[in-house]
């Protein structure tokens, strides 16, 4: 049973075309790439398309007057290119045709310096002193939903989902820890019990009210835990990181340590499992740098432009 997350069937004629049609669509709506663009180059998002016998990256950053994009084909180096207000739209819709015929192994949304681009409206970048109290009901999307909908409608049920896949491969009652588990509601919903792993007193508060059948839990920095295999009284089998490794979370240095300590806290062939609404602070080559084997770094698209989830980081440690 394959562990990446898959897109429904498609030829390679399809799959081939929808990338050309991209790339043409770049090339058209683009004007001269200017000297000054070079800032691209140091903190940008990005895709990056891993497809039988090619590489593919494509960077962008959104400015107000402008977006700006690289594209990277292995074997024919870096073309650069600058696109017209508007258009970065346009071309969001070919990259979600794309996406919809790409599994989850076969792209990955990358998003490089992560910590330095403020994603929220007062601009605060980390959080990792105070709680962001309210974070639940801050606005997601241009539908009237919040980030509590985004996390209990979409991203619980996708981990749930692949938790699921994991388990014929695990021992029959696996050890699971929550990093930054707020309330408990992932654990909760998926009743296999569990350590859960919470800083903020009034998280825990409400986790202890609702606290699911085994599941205990620990008031804790996630990043002052120094042996997770201790507390998990054993090696862990899925380490769950849903939201706390992410932009506004913690910086990418904290997120470094405490991902490579935890590699040697896993059970051989246990899991780190990572998905949430802002991006992971680490990529598919920090986690193999480490150590890790990654099957799994995106979310096959379901054809919309936006307003999804595009990361889960599945990763394993070699048995």
């Amino acid at each position: 049973m394959p562990l990446r997350l898959e897109a429904p069937p498609a030829d390679e004629a399809t799959r081939g075309g929808a990338l050309q049609d991209l790339l043409g669509a770049i090339q058209g709506l683009a004007g001269p790439f200017q000297p000054l663009h070079a800032e691209l180059n140091e903190d940008f998002f990005g895709y990056r398309l891993r497809l039988p016998g090619e590489e593919l990256s494509l960077a962008y950053r959104p400015r107000g007057d402008a977006s700006l994009v690289a594209v990277h084909r292995s074997g024919a180096g870096v073309r650069r290119y600058c696109l017209p207000p508007g258009a970065w739209h346009e071309l969001r819709r070919g990259l979600a045709i794309l996406l919809t015929y790409l599994h989850g192994d076969e792209f990955e949304f990358d998003h490089t310096l992560a910590a330095r681009r403020p994603l929220l409206r007062d601009g605060t970048v980390v959080f990792q002193d105070r709680w962001w109290d309210h974070w639940e009901d801050h606005p997601f999307g241009t539908r009237g939903l919040t980030l509590g909908h985004h996390y209990r409608d979409l991203v619980h049920p996708l981990v749930q989902q692949v938790v699921g896949r994991l388990l014929p491969l695990l021992p029959p009652r696996p050890r699971i820890v929550d990093l930054g588990g707020g309330q408990g509601r992932l654990l909760r919903l998926l009743g296999l019990g569990g350590h859960l792993v919470e800083r903020n007193e009034r998280q825990l508060e409400m986790a202890r009210h609702g606290q699911p059948e085994g599941v205990e839990l620990h008031a804790a920095d996630i990043r002052s835990i120094p042996d997770y295999a201790a507390l998990a009284t054993g090696p862990v089998h899925i380490a769950l990181a849903v939201g706390s490794l992410h932009v506004n979370g913690m910086v990418p240095e904290h997120a470094w340590k405490l991902v490579h300590g935890l590699l040697e806290d896993l059970a051989p062939g246990g899991f780190l499992l990572a998905a949430g609404h802002t991006p992971f602070l680490l990529n598919a080559d920090d986690l193999e740098l480490i150590g890790y084997e990654v099957l799994n770094t995106g979310v096959p698209s379901k054809g919309q432009a936006g307003g999804q989830l595009r990361q889960l980081y599945l990763a394993r440690r070699p048995s």
